[in-house]
Parts: C-alpha cells; structure tokens; sequence
C-alpha cells in the first residue's frame, strides 16, 4: 500500500513529477507517443507539457476525468472500480481542447478518438498526395 505522502486528494495517487530527458526518451521507447508527434508536433511529454498541455503518466491517472492517450489518441474515462492501465502517457481532454483552440487548431472525435485536422496550408499540395486537379 502506499505510503500517505504518496496519495493526492480523495485517496488518489498523486500526480508523479515530470521525468527528466533521458527517462523520457527511455519511456519513449517503451510507450510510443505516436500520435502526440502526428497530430501536437511533438513525442516529448516534457515539451507538450512546457507548452500548456497537462500530460500525465499511467497508472497515475484521475478517475472520472476524460483522458486522451497520447500514443492513439482513443478517449477515455477511468472509473475508481477500475484497473488503470500500467504506463502511457495521456492528457486530459479538457486540456487538449484549450490547447488547440489557443493554437486554431481544429479538432473533433471521430469514434472514440481526436483527431487534430491540419490548418489551411499545413496539408500542403493534394497533387503530392495522390489528389486530382
């Protein structure tokens, strides 16, 4: 059991301090951040964090808040009774939506996963991407 220093309010762990570079880029290797790096432009909890994004680190997730896995983008909502997953990364839903109306980034949920939809001009020509004129 952990000790009490260890839980945050109502008896839930209590968020771990940011990881320094290297233990990110070994948990990297161990959790990808795919679709942090694909859809925020970065696979670095540390930077999205600097930059306002509120990550956090599994299993020490709050319950019954909206979390969004930074490696697959799936939406979810951990409830006490149940087994938090061991290790990822995620951030809250709520955060991410700040995030990316302060940035115009436009974002929906398309079957229980974000999807971060490029900026006029981020998508680039559709003739490289096999569009047609």
């Amino acid at each position: 059991m952990p000790r009490e220093h260890e839980r945050g309010i109502g008896g839930e762990p209590a968020p771990r301090p940011l990881q320094s570079r290297a233990d990110v880029a070994r948990d990297h290797r161990e959790h990808d951040m795919d679709w942090a790096r694909d859809n925020l432009g970065s696979e670095d909890p540390r930077e999205l964090q600097e930059r306002g994004l509120n990550v956090l680190f599994a299993p020490f997730l709050k319950t019954g808040v909206e979390v969004v896995s930074l490696r697959d983008g799936h939406v979810d909502e951990f409830q006490r009774e149940e087994h938090l997953p061991p290790a990822g990364y995620f951030a809250e839903r709520a955060s991410l939506v700040r995030y990316c109306r302060e940035r115009g980034l436009p974002m929906q949920e398309v079957d229980g996963a974000i999807v971060v939809l490029p900026t006029a001009g981020e998508a680039g020509d559709p003739l490289e991407h096999g569009g047609h004129a």
